[in-house]
């Protein structure tokens, strides 16, 4: 184990110094000294040791061999000043495993020389933040960077962290060396470099750029600068890279994340609109933690509770629940943090009347939402499977369009067909009249296009919900995966699409997981709120 391998070197380094130290000045204090070296211990990876006497000062490390300078007491001759040396930074790159498989071998050794040059600088900085006091005689700081491969780095997450699988990296800080040593070893980072590459894939990068987004990741963390990966300040290290946002972020600090925002279909609901064991088992885990977990759906919050019934999550306590928060119908119908319909917008009566006027014209079957009720006109096998597969309330018959508009308000229309006929007939005509008439539509499915009011969104309504809840908006996460996800995946402080989001999510997410029906949700939460 590499972080073993540190706290070895360092015993090595100690008994060295301290044989140094005794062979060769024959003083009471270097005898001293050197027994209280050699006692160096460990205690769950940190080091413990005695304080080192003043009588002792520029020791320099070169590997494992040290060379010591004695001090002699104080006497009448002026000492020669003493020139500060300036502090050296060292980062070792090396393969494990297969992972020299993923690289063509004529760009293997070159690439580790250039991550050395380009994380040497990038690590600098870091430690700037972390910057030791001015009194301290560090001089040297080290970090070790492995690439490896999916099996290496799945031992390593069930021997320290108790759980199977890979990740993309996993950081060993070193923790506090002893008092006025020279040389400062900050830990290991090991990265996966087939799951750099898939992530790469699926942002549209090369792995290289992929592999410098995780070092930044990992330095972090073995500085102990560990926090979201949103905060600026961790921008810019790479020039060359400046800009770019890895598929994976680093994990936020434990308690960071304080709600998970999550979407239906396409997201939480696999392709057979059912919850997979390993979303509702990472939903049960947040909620355990205090993590506030809520919708953030299209649907009614009727369609929410019948869909997550059968497996447990709707109830008191649970993800879906009448007295808790939550995002429906497009953020239209927002509730608070003790259940309560917070102030919302519906639709404008002549969008109503223009919706249903084309829907009975060209033949396209229309769902109007008052809230928890759903209405129409005529009929339709669309306006069934809409309730049965996509839970939403069945929906009820008036006679008239009159008995419609003189009802409760309608806060949303949905129409339902052909994803062709949604495509190339029915967007292109809304996107022409929608804004003329007050309303804007969105896409969360390819079989459907919904009106809502213009100005009104899920990141709307997240925004509605975190002011009653007293959350700022970077400690949310927000999962989705279609279109009317995009401004709730952008702008919540951790973003992350699905595998199966469409490429406007993934632009501007700053997490991909694995899609729908392949635990997406779970490494989302296990990801960002449950790894500690």
């Amino acid at each position: 184990m590499l972080s073993r391998l540190h706290v070895n070197k360092t015993r090595v380094l100690a008994a060295a110094f301290a044989r140094t130290v005794s062979e060769g000045t024959g003083c009471h204090h270097t005898c001293q000294f050197a027994r209280r070296l050699s006692q160096l211990s460990t205690c769950r990876g940190r080091l413990i040791s005695c304080p080192i006497p003043a009588s002792f000062t520029r020791t320099v490390s070169r590997g494992l061999q040290l060379t010591t300078t004695r001090l002699y007491a104080r006497t009448k001759r002026r000492a020669s000043p003493v020139l500060e040396r300036p502090h050296e930074i060292r980062v070792d790159v090396a393969l494990e495993g297969t992972a020299s498989s993923t690289l063509p071998c004529n760009e293997q050794s070159t690439f580790a020389e250039q991550l050395e040059r380009e994380f040497k600088h990038a690590l600098d900085i870091t430690l700037q933040q972390v910057a030791p006091p001015a009194s301290s005689r560090v001089k040297r700081t080290e970090l070790s960077v492995v690439l490896t491969d999916d099996t290496y780095i799945a031992d390593l997450n069930l021997e320290w962290r108790g759980k199977a699988g890979s990740t993309d990296v996993l950081s060993f800080p070193m923790g506090n060396m002893p008092p006025g040593m020279p040389v400062r070893m900050l830990g290991d980072v090991i990265i996966s470099l087939p799951t750099a590459q898939r992530q790469a894939d699926e942002r549209g990068h090369d792995l290289k750029d992929e592999v410098r987004i995780l070092l930044l990741h990992g330095d972090h963390a073995a500085a102990g600068l560990e926090g979201p990966w949103s905060d600026s300040s961790r921008r810019g290290r790479f020039t060359k890279h400046a800009q770019a946002r890895g598929s994976v972020q680093s994990a936020p600090e434990p308690g960071g994340i304080k709600l998970i925002c999550l979407d239906m279909d396409g997201t939480l609901l696999d392709s057979n609109s059912k919850v997979l064991p390993s979303s509702i088992e990472a939903i049960r885990a947040a909620l355990s933690r205090g993590v506030k977990v809520c919708l953030a759906t299209g649907k009614a919050r009727p369609a929410a509770f019948e869909a997550l019934k059968p497996v447990g999550l709707a109830g008191p306590g649970q993800l879906a629940t009448y007295d808790g928060p939550g995002i429906f119908l497009q953020g239209l119908a927002v509730y608070g943090g003790r259940g309560q319909l917070l102030p919302g917008k519906t639709l404008p009566p002549a969008v109503v009347e223009a919706g249903f006027k084309y829907s009975m014209e060209a033949g396209i079957p229309l769902s109007a939402f008052l809230g928890d009720e759903c209405v129409t006109l005529q009929h339709a096998p669309e306006l069934q499977e809409l309730h049965e597969r996509y839970y939403e309330p069945l929906t009820a018959v008036q006679p008239s369009l009159e008995a419609i508009l003189q009802g409760p308000p309608v806060k949303k229309l949905l129409f339902m067909t052909d994803a062709d006929v949604i495509t190339k007939q029915v967007i292109p005509h809304w996107q022409k009249v929608a804004g003329e008439l007050g309303a804007q539509a969105t896409q969360a499915v390819p079989t459907m296009l919904e009106l809502v009011p213009t100005g009104v969104d899920k990141w709307v309504g997240l925004q509605q919900l975190l002011r009653d809840l007293g959350i700022a908006r970077e400690a949310t996460m927000g999962v989705g995966d279609g279109g009317n996800d995009l401004t709730m995946v952008q702008h919540a402080g951790v973003g992350v699409a699905m595998g199966n989001a469409v490429a406007e999510v993934k632009a501007v997410a700053t997490a991909v997981v694995a899609d729908n029906d392949s635990d997406g949700v779970a490494q989302a939460i296990e990801r960002f709120c449950l790894s500690a």
